[in-house]
């Protein structure tokens, strides 16, 4: 802990911080005794830094000198992962997509000696030239600069595999966090909450979160959701939860996702939201106006969480897809209800609906046919569910209100060949690739269920 003094005439007095993370601990006092202390918290590890080096600064000018501990303001890694210019990162925040801002960047920060000057000129060169040398060069960099640009322990984390980054214009646009091998302790929070205190993570925009224990084949990321509720990053636009192998690396029954809510209104500029589950979730009231695209996976859907997608407030939304699962992992849903998102006339942008992964896929067939939505669409995927014959014939009878669909998949169903000859023309493309085979109707099961 850096220790500060100050002795002029009669007075004698110390003064101690020491940073730990997203807070800070100063101690002080006359020389000789214990003294106070007081612990403060911050938004971030940033904005906690940022505070401790404007304490020490005014501490050295109001006189007192530093007799002991680190340098001023040195944090763990000895390195704050590279200069920064907060006007400079405003105006490329105004504008992500436009190279311009970054490469105004790149000249101030070569000026500063900084590392990254010369990644954002690599990767400019490569993405707007197709220059494959640059490209190149750019992955040498990023390689040989790792501890630099992360820091050690995320540079270790970053060779693991528990954390990986792809990069564009010398930024991460894309962040995954997560266990990947059975001997790692890797809290995807943890992780998540020191990557976006680095400079090189200012601008994510893709957040992808995978299992917290692979050993007992947990994916909750409750810590991960905590911290994208609490910090807020304003760039981040896409979201994964969560990303892993079933049945490889753990069933998807067995990965809950905890309570969700506090996401949406953290996170109010999502475009793009992927979850992958078990029952045991809690959606939350979805109002998400900036969504297109809205994908749910799970081996079990209880009625609750489908009538917050029901629900939802999104404008701009195009596809949709849901997974439904089987009733013995939780799967609650009917037809039924779904039927009440069917009847919806303020969703102006669907074209692609799922509904996938159905035990009453049949039962969906006359229900899309009345349905306003349906005309508006131009694919629909019934995959992975309980689509028998019977529904194949109920598909050829209201073939009219489908005809005008580009592509229809219902792949991994249970079609019997003549079944699947029956759906061949209904639309202008339709999808049977493999199916699955039923004994009777009481051995119907979806394709994803534990």
């Amino acid at each position: 802990m850096p220790r500060f003094e100050f002795s002029e005439g009669t007075s004698n007095k110390f003064w101690e911080i020491e940073l730990s993370g997203d807070s800070f601990t100063t101690r002080w006092g006359r020389i000789g005794t214990e003294g106070q202390s007081k612990t403060k918290a911050w938004d971030s590890a940033a904005t906690a830094k940022k505070e401790y080096d404007k304490l020490v600064a005014s501490k050295l000018k109001e006189g007192y000198e530093q007799v002991d501990g680190g340098a001023e303001g040195e944090d763990d890694d000895g390195d704050g992962g590279g200069a920064v210019n907060e006007g400079l990162e405003g105006k490329i925040a105004q504008a992500l997509d436009d190279p311009q801002g970054y490469a105004v960047y790149a000249d101030w920060l070569q000026q500063q000696g900084d590392v990254r000057g010369k990644l954002i000129t690599l990767q400019l060169a490569a993405t707007q030239k197709d220059d494959a040398a640059a490209f190149r060069a750019a992955e040498k960099l990023l390689t040989e600069n790792a501890e630099a640009l992360w820091g050690e322990e995320l540079a270790e984390q970053l060779e693991s595999g528990a954390l990986s980054a792809d990069w564009r214009w010398g930024f991460v646009r894309k962040l995954f966090v997560g266990q990947k091998d059975y001997d790692q302790e890797v809290d995807p929070g943890e992780l998540l909450d020191k990557a976006l205190d680095r400079p090189c993570c200012r601008f994510v925009r893709e957040v992808v979160i995978g299992l917290s224990d692979l050993d007992s084949g947990q994916a909750n990321p409750g810590t991960a959701v905590a911290v994208l509720a609490r910090r807020k990053p304003a760039s981040v636009s896409s979201l994964f939860l969560m990303d892993f192998e079933y049945p490889d690396e753990t069933e998807i029954s067995w990965s809950n996702a905890g309570d969700l809510g506090a996401l949406w209104k953290a996170l109010p500029q999502l475009t793009q939201i992927r979850l992958r589950t078990g029952a045991e979730f809690t959606l939350g009231a979805l109002h998400v106006p900036n969504v297109r695209q809205f994908t749910l996976e799970t081996g079990g859907l209880d009625a609750k969480n489908f009538k917050r997608v029901v629900d939802a407030d999104w404008p701009a939304l195009e596809r949709l897809e849901v997974w439904f699962g089987q009733d013995n992992y939780g799967g609650t849903c009917t037809a039924n209800a779904v039927a009440t998102l069917l009847a919806r006339t303020d969703l102006p942008k669907l074209v692609h609906l799922g509904l996938r992964n159905a035990e009453f896929t049949n039962e969906l067939i006359p229900l899309l046919e009345r349905s306003p939505v349906l005309k508006q669409l131009k694919t629909l995927d019934l995959s992975m569910g309980c689509l028998t014959d019977e529904g194949a014939r109920a598909l050829v009878e209201h073939q009219a209100a489908f005809a005008h669909l580009s592509s229809l998949d219902v792949s991994q169903n249970g079609l019997s060949d003549d079944g699947q000859r029956l759906v061949a023309k209904v639309a202008k493309k339709v999808e049977v690739g493999s199916q699955r085979e039923f004994d009777d109707d009481d051995s119907r099961y979806t394709a994803v269920g534990e």
